[in-house]
């Protein structure tokens, strides 16, 4: 049942009684902006020891307090061992606006029937800016009023509620039944599981399923092998079993009851009048690489054709039930009373629930998420929100029947989905690795096949080792954001070859402006045309006809000869890669794929430094993750001409002097201040007339070879004077492992 935050005092303090609150001030006709109200400004709270102060005296605070504390972030303001708040709560800004329930845009402010108020905080930890707290009206005169609160009276999902969810997303949004281009692919193996006769069929046409995603854990559970394939594909076969591990007197193997999670999943298909369900413990077999395989390269299909995903976001094991299906839940709901026929409910977003699951700190977990149509969350609140392309759902909030989605509720599911646009192909891949690369993986070797979907999502061009060719230069360029280890069996210049999360720099290569209206993919474009010149040839170096044959480009186009030469003036022009460049090791067993190019290469001297941050563009500086250091690349005069980031042990090398191949052009605008405090500053050597615009940089990566073929250690960048001055520049073809 819900926890109604304690009521006193009907009143409202002097802060809040400027918000003018009222049952009638949350409702707005249709064909009326309330304008009025919307366009005052926000009220400022003060900070969280003033709301505490008020709270004898004012029933909003009260609210806003006891949500806040019992709320998703409870756990970090609360001092481990103890129950006093943090000494860091109590700085915590809080301000609140009034919004429209559609959106912000006129027409919307027009369509829309209610308003609500948005509480806002700063300085919340290590928390993002984007949390809130939604204030709405709630009513038993009006209780199916839109866009106003409601309370969840029952310890059991409503899944006529559910029904109606789904119903009006297949009738209503057009964006929901877009299924991703395919390119004619088709599932190699398809099972599901048959809820009617508890079993596994496997399905040769089209059929509607729902999909589970949720964490497996570490006990045992029930999964598909070619040795229980043929029990499970019997009526009932999924019943049986006990709860642990024994030998079955009628076959030598073990057999384990299905798992909770499943159970519940089925009844819940079941139960919305649905017939079958995918789950991957069951439908893939798990002793057959060959269809492990095939599944994973049907993830992407696997997901996006599911009318429904079940989304089992508050357990931590397949043990775990899917809380108000079968079992009854403990469901978290604030409110307090004003009047007797007015009251104020207090939601937040799922996503800050999500955010602190274990749910979203499995690898595998995030592209199941991303890539479903529809998805069903159970959240840690106890409460299930439907969210789709178009909208989101929830128990808390009537929405149900409403032309346009609810701003808010949408708003928070925003910041979690990515979207197929390769307008944006770049940013929402980068922003995928940077969310993947931080969640745990169990098996290290499953590292690309758990965001094989996710690249098919974004895009259905080649990949390679994790990057899309289209923007392959680009994606190169990724930084550790900790100190890393090597991944066996992967690339170096893979950020799959590492164990830990890698993030790009903002360094200003794609500007984050509209730069004379251009696109994001008109300026990825335009750099890549520009300021590269790299023709990528790969293979994967086990094949020796393959590589007398020669590798296949990466790149559609090659850099022509006099553009070469304006770039390089006084180095060699080949491009071709060399086909006895692995001669020797056609033979020798290879795991990941090699790439082979001609750059230029230099040697540099690095030293250690006491730098704890870049800074390349308006944006936040980039600072140092733990292990790592930036080391200033020097020249044979010992001036600094740029920098490269290393794990700090580098510091304790007896080792100086180091390669390093230019992989692209970059600029520092003189907009922005220095990248670091040692970056040269109208310095040595350097003209006057060519840093009145900005420096003209390299993007570089520090490498070290062992048996013929090179590995990546480091990232960074040096002016591009350096070539000119003593650092042995030449032009060289490379082999990068």
């Amino acid at each position: 049942m819900p926890n109604a935050t304690p009521n006193g005092n009907s009143t409202f303090c002097e802060v809040c009684c400027q918000l003018r609150i009222s049952l009638p001030s949350f409702i707005k006709h249709p064909g009326y902006n309330a304008g009025q109200r919307l366009s005052r400004p926000a009220v400022f709270f003060g900070r969280f020891a003033d709301l505490r102060g008020r709270l004898g005296r004012c029933v909003l605070c009260r609210l806003v307090f006891g949500a806040f504390l019992g709320g998703p972030l409870k756990n970090a303001l609360i001092r481990a061992n103890a129950n006093s708040l943090s000494e860091d709560v109590d700085g915590i800004q809080i301000s609140a606006t009034w919004a429209n329930a559609l959106g912000p845009k006129d027409e919307q402010c027009t369509m829309s029937s209610a308003l609500f108020l948005i509480f806002n905080f700063s300085a919340l930890l290590t928390e993002s800016s984007d949390y809130k707290i939604v204030i709405r009206a709630l009513s038993p005169a009006i209780p199916h009023y839109p866009h106003f609160g409601r309370l969840v009276k029952t310890p059991f999902l409503d899944l006529s509620l559910i029904k109606s969810w789904l119903r009006q997303c297949e009738r209503c949004h057009g964006r929901c039944e877009f299924i991703t281009e395919t390119n004619g692919r088709h599932f190699h193996f398809f099972t599901v599981i048959d809820v009617k006769k508890s079993c596994i069929v496997e399905i040769t046409g089209s059929c509607r399923y729902l999909a589970l995603s949720y964490v497996w854990g570490s006990r045992p559970q029930l999964k598909l092998t070619t040795r229980n394939i043929e029990e499970l594909s019997r009526a009932g076969g999924l019943l049986k079993g006990r709860k642990e591990p024994h030998v079955c007197y009628d076959g030598p193997y073990e057999r384990l009851a299905i798992s909770r999670v499943v159970l519940d999943a089925m009844k819940l298909t079941k139960g919305l009048g649905e017939r079958y369900l995918w789950v991957d413990a069951l439908c893939i077999v798990q002793d057959n690489l060959r269809i492990q395989r095939q599944c994973i390269e049907d993830m992407d299909l696997i997901y996006t054709r599911a009318i429904l995903t079940i989304v089992a976001a508050s357990g931590t094991c397949a043990d775990d039930p899917l809380p108000g299906v079968t079992s009854e839940r403990h469901s978290k709901q604030f409110f307090i009373g004003v009047s007797r026929n007015f009251a104020l409910s207090a939601h937040f977003d799922y996503k800050d629930y999500l955010n602190k699951s274990v749910y979203s700190q499995r690898a595998w977990t995030f592209q199941e998420e991303q890539l479903a149509r529809r998805s069903l969350i159970f959240a840690g609140d106890g409460h299930a929100y439907l969210s789709c392309k178009e909208a989101v759902f929830s128990e808390e909030v009537v929405s149900e029947g409403l032309p346009s989605a609810d701003f808010a509720m949408k708003l928070g599911a925003n910041f979690r989905r990515l979207e197929s646009d390769l307008s944006s192909l770049a940013s929402q891949y980068r922003h995928a690795v940077v969310e993947y690369t931080s969640r745990h993986l169990t098996k290290s070797g499953d590292i690309l096949n758990a965001f094989s979907g996710i690249l098919n999502l974004l895009c259905q061009e080649q990949k390679l080792e994790g990057l899309p060719v289209s923007i392959f230069d680009l994606a190169l360029l990724w930084q550790p954001t900790k100190r890393l280890g090597r991944r066996f069996g992967f690339a170096s210049w893979s950020w799959a070859g590492w164990h830990g999360q890698v993030h790009w720099f903002h360094d200003g290569l794609i500007p984050s402006g509209i730069n004379e209206g251009r696109s994001e993919q008109e300026q990825v474009q335009g750099w890549l045309k520009k300021q590269t010149w790299i023709t990528w040839y790969s293979n994967w170096g086990a094949s020796m006809n393959t590589l007398c044959d020669g590798p296949s480009p990466l790149r559609t186009t090659s850099v022509g000869t006099n553009e070469h030469t304006k770039r390089f003036p006084s180095l060699a022009n080949n491009f071709l890669p060399s086909k006895a460049k692995l001669k020797g090791r056609a033979g020798e067993p290879q795991y990941h794929r090699f790439l082979q190019f001609w750059t230029v290469s230099a040697v540099f001297n690095i030293r250690p430094t006491t730098i704890s941050s870049i800074r390349y563009s308006a944006a936040d500086p980039e600072f140092l993750g733990a292990g790592l250091a930036i080391y200033h690349i020097t020249n044979a005069d010992d001036c600094v001409c740029g920098w490269v980031l290393l794990d700090e042990s580098w510091a304790v090398s007896v080792e100086t002097k180091h390669e390093f191949i230019m992989l692209a052009a970059g600029k520092h605008h003189m907009d922005f201040e220095r990248p670091h405090a040692d970056h040269p500053w109208k310095d040595w050597r350097y003209k006057a007339d060519e840093l009145l615009d900005g420096y003209f940089e390299y993007y570089t990566m520090m490498i070290r070879w062992n048996e013929g073929v090179a590995e990546r250690l480091g990232l960074g960048r040096v002016m591009q004077q350096a070539l000119d001055h003593g650092c042995g520049a030449r032009w060289k073809e490379i082999l990068l492992g």
